[in-house]
């Protein structure tokens, strides 16, 4: 399975319609956890979402929650090792782009979805983090985060409103 997955991705874009009408499954595929196919899986799923009226800031707040989760996922609960599975479905509500993804990585910290702060960025630019934004966006740009591990599989839903243009 896992040559499967790192040489070729299943990729099903199941519906597509110009607009959204509730609880629609608009995008579903499995991909291996390196950083290349992460990044195709995430142009994919944002090109399959801007088939809709959605709006740039709506599409670009998804882009980041999204290739936030993701680049989690491999960093942290699969210690950045490259050949492991990760599956993502997105549904289109008349508000809201529904997603769950679903990996067989370490468990998220004490089994709770990490707090995240707001990170100090006064001072030199050179002193910044690097890291440690990530959870303070994807909760500031998403709504209804929950998470369970269940038979050794991580699954993490949540959802980002949509405007309409």
């Amino acid at each position: 399975m896992t040559n499967r997955l790192r040489n070729k991705s299943e990729r099903n874009v199941l519906k597509m319609k110009n607009t959204f009408s509730g609880d629609d499954l608009i995008f579903h595929t499995h991909f291996s956890s390196d950083p290349l196919s992460a990044a195709r899986v995430t142009e994919e799923l944002i090109g399959t979402i801007s088939n809709w009226c959605v709006t740039t800031g709506s599409l670009a707040n998804i882009e980041i929650v999204v290739t936030e989760v993701i680049n989690n996922i491999i960093e942290h609960a699969y210690l950045e090792d490259p050949d492991q599975p990760i599956e993502i479905s997105a549904k289109a509500g008349s508000e809201s782009v529904q997603f769950d993804l679903i990996d067989c990585g370490k468990c998220m910290p004490e089994s709770q979805i990490p707090n995240g702060r707001q990170m100090d960025l006064t001072g030199a630019v050179c002193d910044l983090p690097e890291g440690g934004f990530g959870w303070h966006l994807i909760r500031s740009l998403a709504q209804n985060l929950n998470y369970t591990r269940d038979s050794g599989k991580n699954h993490l839903t949540f959802s980002v409103t949509i405007g309409q243009q």
